[in-house]
């Protein structure tokens, strides 16, 4: 007996059939059909031949390792076929194969492919330019190997895109995906290189990554209330956060064209000075205020616990707020049971380290420590009035906007600042999974090219967080990334001859598929890009 390939001209398909050689009455050969067993394709894809094969040794009494004889199962190659068969439907989604060959930048390589594996690395396995040069066979790309150059040199083309790819972005979020952007989040943080040579970009400042003696530069992040990624600024290394919004601002009008939003941020971004440019950009904000540096009489009006709306409360929380109208602004004044206890906590340890010192425990390392200190005739002593002075504070927190009542009420307004730390939990995002930084490169171009790279990834992988989200499912970017890792493809060899082994997909795998509206690839189609 035998198995033999059967084709059909209608379906224009092949079966496979179980076939016995005969001879007729004169002698002639002859053979028939015992079993059809059914398409080929579907066949193999299933894994049924396989099954056939190992329950046809085991009823032969034989051993798979006599039935492979001494010859060895070897791996020749295995490579990660889920990040980049995802990301390159999202990349289909956002059109970007056709932005990127209708630039005209004239280079003499395929710039798409080149930003496409690069951003496929750096979400899967962030590294250097060099290490994703040397390791592109950790994936199945259905194009030719790029060389080191070309991708530097895609650096560039992503600084001089940066604007038009943002806008780029920014249309099909908000044609496709829905964005809002009648509130917008700005924050900035500091992304470092491993150097201390200091040019016009690169330079010490006040690092946020404790990284002082690293020269840095300063990143400023929009995002929507959603979290999707809106644009982002690079600023010279020693700018101060409060400088940074202005220059969002223009692109906001500029690159985006958005004439009417809310800018919410915090109080290191929101200086009076630039309170007073939102103001004349014609957008709203919604920024943090210091209730301690009010004046004596509205100090009175926020201590005043009679006029306060309790929002909720319970055995162990309680959240209330009130309203104070100022001359063009609203301040939303709003005190917690948890932030009070923090604000306590807080001020123990420093009275704590105070005492410490005092009692030469301890010595003064840090000027925040020295807060409860002070000094007279040269001898220090606990400053108790300052204590009881903080104290009375403990709890509450200030708010003040410029948007009025009709459009949004206080604890809308409340709300709505609260998304703040969202975008710092995303800087956090770019900094760990990402690996924004260090960076290793000098040449500005290239720098904001890698922060543009970072960027797009960023897009990416956010995309797909809120797909899952929508659907019901809560997947933290780590949690995507360790389901697309395990997709792997093997190319085996054994007796001279080589054969695909794919991993199954996982239960996470499914959902984010399932998600974007994505359908498992058939195996077939793995295996023509492991022998592309």
């Amino acid at each position: 007996m035998y198995i033999r390939e059967k084709g059909s001209s209608r379906s224009k398909s092949t079966s496979l059939q179980i076939c016995q050689s005969y001879r007729n009455d004169l002698g002639q050969p002859r053979s028939k059909v015992l079993l059809t067993l059914g398409p080929k394709d579907h066949l193999v894809e299933s894994g049924q031949v396989e099954k056939l094969i190992a329950s046809l040794v085991k009823f032969a009494g034989i051993s798979n390792n006599k039935f492979f004889k001494d010859d060895v199962l070897e791996e020749i190659s295995r490579s990660n076929w889920g990040v980049p068969w995802i990301l390159n439907h999202v990349w289909n989604l956002f059109k970007l194969k056709n932005f990127f060959e209708t630039q005209n930048l004239k280079v003499e390589f395929d710039l798409n492919q080149a930003i496409f594996g690069q951003v496929v690395d750096r979400f899967l396995k962030p590294r250097s330019k060099l290490g994703f040069y040397e390791n592109q066979s950790d994936y199945l790309f259905a194009s030719d190997k790029l060389e080191l150059h070309h991708i530097y040199r895609s650096l560039d083309a992503l600084a001089k895109l940066k604007p038009v790819l943002e806008k780029h972005l920014f249309d099909i979020n908000c044609s496709l995906f829905n964005m809002k952007v009648d509130i917008v989040f700005f924050d900035a943080t500091t992304i470092y290189f491993q150097s201390d040579k200091a040019d016009d970009l690169r330079k010490f400042g006040f690092s946020k990554d404790c990284k002082f003696n690293d020269v840095q530069v300063v990143m400023g992040l929009l995002m929507d209330e959603e979290g999707r990624p809106i644009g982002f600024q690079t600023f010279p290394g020693n700018t101060f956060d409060g400088k940074t919004l202005i220059k969002a601002l223009n692109e906001l009008r500029e690159t985006f064209e958005i004439n009417k939003l809310i800018i919410v941020g915090d109080r290191g971004i929101c200086s009076q000075a630039n309170i007073d440019a939102i103001k004349k950009s014609g957008y709203d904000y919604i920024v943090a205020t210091s209730l301690r540096k009010q004046d004596r009489k509205l100090q009175e009006q926020i201590l005043d616990d009679k006029s306060y709306k309790l929002v909720s409360k319970d055995n162990l929380e309680e959240f209330k707020f009130k309203e104070i109208q100022l001359k063009d602004e609203r301040l939303i004044v709003s005190w917690s049971s948890s932030r009070a206890r923090k604000d306590f906590y807080d001020r123990e340890r420093l009275i704590e380290k105070a005492n410490e010192i005092l009692d030469g425990k301890a010595k003064l390392k840090k000027p925040g420590k020295a807060k409860y200190l002070k000094v007279n005739e040269k001898v220090q002593y606990l400053d108790k009035a300052k204590i009881m002075d903080d104290a009375k504070w403990d709890g509450y927190y200030g708010i003040k906007t410029n948007v009025c009542k009709d459009l949004k009420s206080e604890i809308e307004i409340y709300d709505a600042y609260k998304q703040l730390w969202k975008i710092e939990d995303y800087f956090r995002v770019l900094k760990s999974h990402l690996k924004i930084r260090p960076v290793f490169l000098w040449n500005p171009d290239r720098i904001q090219g890698h922060l543009v790279l970072c960027f797009l990834t960023f897009v990416f992988e956010r995309h797909l967080e809120i797909e899952l989200r929508k659907n019901g499912i809560e997947m933290s970017p780590a949690k995507i990334r360790v389901a697309l890792e395990n997709l792997q493809a093997s190319v085996l060899k054994v007796s001279k001859k080589e054969f695909y082994s794919l991993s199954s997909l996982s239960a996470e795998a499914k959902e984010i598929f399932e998600s974007i509206g994505l359908k498992i690839p058939q195996k077939s189609q793995i295996k023509q890009l492991l022998k592309y």
